[in-house]
């Protein structure tokens, strides 16, 4: 198996910085009886799906866009699609940087109102955005889009500046988003939110433009996760991806070769988000290798990936192990 918390290392880091003292009792005892661990090198996505059966340079075929808009309705999207995430942009000394996505908490309503102002001051722009749930959004273009960008987990914290779309269409996509930008700042959804202390949606992120290649349906091993682009990958295959709450229950009888990724914390704390995780998911993976129904685990943590094998569970000189090696 092999689980991805890709926010895990930040969010700890952040705990600590913060000065919190946290207890996370599952994964230090994972950590103390981990066969091995590694740097991980390539990004999370096609780490976890090295061994599903799609073949090489999985995530550049299948661009984020076309999987997010994949995953939200049953019919193979046609043209060019990107994701557009809902985001606060935050305002620096001398920049803008990114919220956390989990920090919005968007509802049915706000998404429907901002959604109905943006579409409408975009009509005949061959731009068409879909609001396929409260805080995930799909762009249709009608023309060919070349530009790089970078998904909003890379830009969390950073100055926006150095994560803008790049390439050949690169400005024209800057421009475009400097255009919602300005169009949402003085929305009224914004200002009710201003109102009640709650960070305002003043821009989308676009990123992940491509069109989905033809595919062949195929067996695939079982994923649980949180991800629109994973889930729209698998549906591209003739695949369903379990949602990421059945995670702990899949552990209770786990699947060779099965596929877990919670991409976000669960709750607006990151101290709250570690602790949930750490007493559900990870202490439901505890259990697995303990008992020997999991025979081989491996758990990507941001930059690492700790490494459990058979022989993890009779380790029992192995002290839990202290947190701070993750953090170094």
């Amino acid at each position: 198996m092999r689980l991805a918390l890709p926010w895990w290392e930040a969010a700890l880091r952040n705990v600590r910085d913060g000065g919190e003292t946290i207890a996370l009792p599952a994964m230090q005892w994972l950590q103390g009886r981990a066969a091995r661990r590694y740097p991980l090198e390539s990004p999370w996505r096609a780490w976890l799906l090295e061994r599903a059966g799609l073949g090489e340079h999985v995530v550049e075929r299948f661009p984020a866009g076309p999987c997010a808009r994949r995953a939200a309705r049953d019919d193979i999207p046609a043209g060019l699609w990107a994701v557009a995430q809902p985001v606060h942009l935050a305002a620096a000394i001398d920049h803008l940087r990114l919220l956390p996505l989990h920090d919005l908490a968007i509802t049915a309503e706000e998404a429907e109102a901002l959604h109905g102002t943006i579409r409408w001051h975009l009509a005949g722009t061959g731009f068409d955005f879909e609001c396929d749930a409260p805080e995930r959004w799909t762009l249709r273009c009608r023309d060919s889009i070349e530009c790089s960008t970078f998904e909003p987990a890379q830009v969390v914290g950073q100055n926006v500046r150095d994560f803008m779309p790049a390439g050949r269409d690169g400005p024209a996509i800057r421009s475009l988003m400097n255009e919602i930008q300005m169009l949402l700042h003085e929305h009224p959804v914004n200002e009710r939110r201003e109102r009640a202390r709650r960070p305002a949606i003043n821009s989308l992120w676009l990123w992940g433009f491509g069109a989905a290649p033809p595919v062949i349906p195929q067996a695939l091993p079982t994923l649980v996760t949180d991800d629109a682009w994973l889930a729209g990958l698998w549906a591209l295959h003739g695949q369903r991806a379990t949602a990421a709450g059945n995670a702990r229950a899949m552990l209770a009888a786990p699947e060779p070769g099965s596929l877990i990724a919670m991409t976000l914390p669960t709750a607006r704390s990151l101290a709250d988000s570690l602790s949930e995780i750490d007493a559900g998911l990870l202490a439901a993976a505890l259990g697995a290798v303990q008992s020997g129904r999991c025979r081989s685990l491996e758990i990507c943590l941001g930059s690492t990936v700790i490494v459990l094998d058979t022989l993890s569970r009779w380790r029992f000189w192995r002290s839990p192990r202290s947190l701070d090696p993750v953090l170094a």
